[in-house]
C-alpha cells in the first residue's frame, strides 16, 4: 500500500527558478504573485489561498510568499499566516522538523485526500519536496523527492 501511495504522489512537475524539472501536478502561477505556485486543491481568493490541508472538509484560509531578505546575513524562506493559528502553528512545526530551508508550499487534490507539499533547499543548488497528508490530528509525512545536482567544472583555452 505504501509503495502504491509513493508512486501516485511522486509523479508531478515543478517549475524551480525558471526551469521545470519532473521527476501530475502543473502549477497555476498567477502573474501578480511573483510566480509562486498554487496546487490543484488550491483556490486564489482575494489575496489569500483557500484548501482543505487537513481534509476535515472545510477549507482553511492562509497566506503564503517567500520573504526576500534585504541584506547578506539572512536567507530567503517560506512565509505561511493564517487567522487558524493551530493550523500556523502547525505548518511552523512542520517546516522546523526538516534541516533544509522551507521555500514554497502547496496542496494538490490527491485519491488518499489533499497532500501539502513543501519544497527545502538544501545548500546552493540540491533541493527536496516532502508530501504530507493531513488528518484530524495533524500531518503525516507521506513522500520525499530529493533533487541533487552534480556540477562539472571545465577549462577551455583557445590558442591566440
Amino acid at each position: 500500500m505504501a509503495e502504491d501511495i509513493y508512486e501516485k504522489l511522486c509523479h508531478f512537475t515543478i517549475q524551480y527558478n525558471g526551469e521545470r524539472l519532473y521527476p501530475k501536478t502543473e502549477f497555476l502561477i498567477p502573474k501578480e504573485w511573483g510566480g509562486y505556485p498554487l496546487g490543484t486543491a488550491e483556490r486564489l481568493e482575494n489575496n489569500y489561498c483557500t484548501a482543505d490541508l487537513n481534509n476535515d472538509e472545510e477549507a482553511e484560509q492562509y497566506w503564503k510568499s517567500v520573504w526576500e531578505p534585504s541584506n547578506i546575513y539572512t536567507a530567503a524562506q517560506l512565509i505561511f499566516q493564517s487567522e487558524d493559528v493551530s493550523l500556523e502553528e502547525t505548518v511552523y512545526e512542520l517546516v522546523c522538523e526538516e534541516e533544509g530551508r522551507s521555500m514554497l508550499l502547496w496542496a494538490d487534490e490527491t485519491e488518499f485526500g489533499n497532500v501539502t507539499y513543501v519544497l527545502y533547499e538544501e545548500g546552493l543548488y540540491d533541493f527536496y519536496i516532502v508530501g504530507y497528508l493531513g488528518n484530524m490530528e495533524g500531518f503525516e509525512k507521506m513522500i520525499q523527492v530529493d533533487y541533487h545536482f552534480e556540477l562539472e567544472i571545465r577549462e577551455e583555452r583557445e590558442e591566440l
